[in-house]
Order: C-alpha cells, then structure tokens, then sequence
C-alpha cells in the first residue's frame, strides 16, 4: 500500500491540490515531516507565499534539508516576505551542511554572480563541484553537475576544458535533467568529430524537447537551418521550430525569426509576423534568465534595422505575445 505522502505528491501532480493537501496533512500527523514541506511547496506553485513560508519555517525547526533551501529562496526573491540576500545566503548554507545538493549549486551562483559575497569563480567551481557528490536521480531538477559542466565549457574558476564539461553535462542528463540533455546535445553538435557523435547530440536534444525543455527543438531547428553539421534541410528546420513555437520557447522564436529575416522577398505581412516573434525576444529583457536572447534581439535590429520598424514594434510589445505562432 502507498503510504499517505506518496498518494499526496501524486494528487498534486495531478493538480488536485485540495485533495493533496489534505493527505498530506494526515501524513504529517502521523509523524512523515516532510510532507509539510510538500504542502509548503504547492502553496508555493499556487503563489500563496506566505503560506509556503510558514510550512517551510516549521520544517526547519524539524531539520529538513530541503525546507532551509526553500526558505532561502524565497528570501532571495522577495517572495512572501522581504528580499534578504543575506539570510537567503544563510539558509542556503545550513541546506548545504545537511548535504542537499541544490543548496550548494545557489552558493555557488553567488559566489560566481557576487551576490551578497564577494565574486570569486574558484569558490563558485568548488562549491558547485562538492554539489555533484549528493545528487541522485531523486532530486528534482538536480543542478550542481549543469553548474559544474558550464564552469568547465566556459572557464570560470577552473581551466577550459570541454572534455571535462561534457562529462558532467552528461552526468547531469543521466540525473533526469533536461537541462542536461540540452547542454549534452549542443557540445556533440559542436563541430562533431563523427556522424556517430551528430546523432547522439541530435537524440539528447530530441529527449531535452520531450522532457520540456523547449529551447532544445530551436537548437534543432538551427542545426537544420545553417547545415554546418548536418545536410540543410528547411523542411526539417521547419518541423523543429514549430515544436519550439507550441510550447512558446525563447530559443525557437530567434530561430524562427532568423528563418524569416533571412528569406528572399519578405512581403510586409511577413516581416510584421517576423517582428511579432522578435519582440518576444525583446519583451525577454526584463528576465534575468534571458539575457542571451535580449543581446541576439538586439543583433537582429541592429542587421535589419533597415527591414522592420522597430521602434514601432516595441510600443506595441505587450500585444505581439498573444498570437499563436507558426512558421511562415
């Protein structure tokens, strides 16, 4: 028989949270703590942060890993009680010292972003490496061997090494992480040595798209569309970024609109559809995670300034992202 937060996680997964709560209520009573922090969390997906909070708080005094974790990150993004870098900085670290991996993958982003603590690369590498050792496939969305992997590609606090970065991004896909299989994906296809290694990079992406990381079918989508590494096939291209564009990724709209800026005869009707999707690249900007697609957005002015009105479209930002989109 499936004991009683079991049942409850499931029901929340299924969105009836009412129903969850309930069981997961009972769960606590009979001694299962963390089903608290179960509850915390779907009060967290339903935005009643300060309920969350408070079922966060509680299961600290229990000591549950996961729950300092949470309460850090709620005090990092001011969400149900004041933004407090410090204490989110703190919590962070008492989740770390009961080993909950993703606790120590925040420390490291302040460490490497300067967040509070002084910037210092080779203490973010470090502490996003000692991470790795406590993830499982049990943990959600499990981030240390992604940081690890990016420290390494990237050559932040640690020597460049894309060998060693592609082993931990592949550690971080075999973990469930869809990040991971994205990032798997991209370094195989990076000027691949075989057509072995192409098709393993195609079929991580293929898996990245699947496990809903959406950005994964625009990287596809490119791949067919410029035909460095694979045959250029603009059907295919095609197939990929509508892919992207169902599910509203950030990566398929700047292919998308790099697939059209790049046509011949663009009539008006499809530079306005063009500038539709660009300017949700534009409207991006005010996401930290999107930084990448605000300076590709500002390129594509920047190459076509002379092709689409842009200073028009981004007064009329906010109504471009209500229309569904395919390609054209």
């Amino acid at each position: 028989m499936k004991n009683l937060r079991l049942i409850g996680i499931e029901l929340a997964e299924e969105g009836k949270y009412n129903e969850a709560i309930i069981m997961l209520k009972k769960a606590y009573d009979y001694g299962d703590f963390p089903a608290l922090n179960d509850i915390g969390v779907i009060f967290e997906k339903n935005e009643e942060y300060e309920k969350a909070f408070e079922c966060y708080i509680e299961c600290t005094e229990k000591g549950i890993p996961v729950s300092f974790y949470n309460v850090g990150n709620l005090y990092e993004k001011g969400y149900g009680v004041k933004q407090d870098y410090k204490k989110a900085f703190e919590y962070y670290l008492e989740s770390a010292k009961r080993k909950y991996c993703n606790a120590f993958d925040k420390i490291s982003t302040f460490y490497n972003e300067g967040i509070y603590v002084e910037k210092n690369d080779k203490k973010a590498f470090k502490m996003a490496l000692k991470g790795t050792k406590y993830e499982t496939k049990y943990v959600f969305d499990p981030a240390c061997n992604n940081s690890v992997g990016y420290y390494y590609q990237k050559g932040v606090g640690v020597k460049m090494n894309l060998k060693k970065s592609l082993k931990y991004y592949e550690k971080a896909a075999k973990l469930g992480s869809a990040l991971g299989m994205y990032n798997t994906g991209l370094i195989y296809t990076y000027k691949p040595s075989s057509e072995k290694k192409i098709n393993i990079g195609i079929n991580y992406l293929i898996k990245a798209g699947k496990n809903k990381f959406y950005d994964a079918y625009g990287a596809l989508a490119n791949l067919y569309l410029e035909g460095k590494v694979v045959p250029k096939d603009i059907g295919l291209a095609e197939y990929w970024v509508n892919k992207g564009l169902e599910n509203r990724s950030w990566g398929s709209l700047l292919t998308y609109t790099k697939m059209c800026l790049n046509g011949e005869n663009l009539s008006k009707e499809i530079k306005l559809d063009v500038a539709e999707h660009a300017i949700a690249l534009y409207i991006a900007r005010s996401d930290e995670d999107y930084t990448y697609y605000l300076k590709q957005y500002n390129l594509l002015k920047e190459e076509y300034r002379n092709v689409i009105d842009w200073d028009d479209i981004e007064l009329n930002a906010e109504s471009y992202l209500n229309k569904d989109r395919k390609v054209c």
